[in-house]
């Protein structure tokens, strides 16, 4: 299999939020994000940009967690990295990001734990 391109969101890093990555397989993506077991979720709509991410980063957030949210593209908060590709080929394998790499760079907030649980409170998730 060959190198696959890819974004990795970190929001611990807000001065290199957003980089292009390689990765091969899921052992990589796994590095990549920080946990061992990932989910993916849709950056939009059907065909748009999908994300891997933490699957079990809200049960494991503390007060320090940092949180990614696109405020366009999918309503909820998500716990720590972020890695997004391209929507899944006819062999369901990943594709590189359709959106340039900027885009997700004007668009991708980083909110603290506390930021999060205010607007959960107020109603915004």
């Amino acid at each position: 299999m060959e190198m696959q391109k890819g974004y990795l969101i970190d929001p611990n890093t807000p001065d290199t939020l957003v980089t292009e990555v390689e990765y091969n397989d899921f052992r990589d993506i796994q590095k990549l994000i920080g946990c061992d077991c990932f989910t993916s979720i849709t950056l939009g709509g059907y065909g748009d940009d999908d994300g891997f991410c933490d699957d079990d980063g809200l049960n494991t957030a503390t007060m320090l967690s940092k949180f990614v949210i696109f405020p366009d593209l999918f309503c909820q908060p998500i716990v720590g990295r972020v890695l997004v590709v391209g929507p899944a080929d006819d062999e369901g394998e990943s594709t590189p990001p359709t959106k340039p790499i900027e885009y997700y760079r004007e668009n991708t907030k980083v909110l603290s734990y506390g930021q999060v649980n205010l607007l959960s409170v107020m109603g915004a998730f």
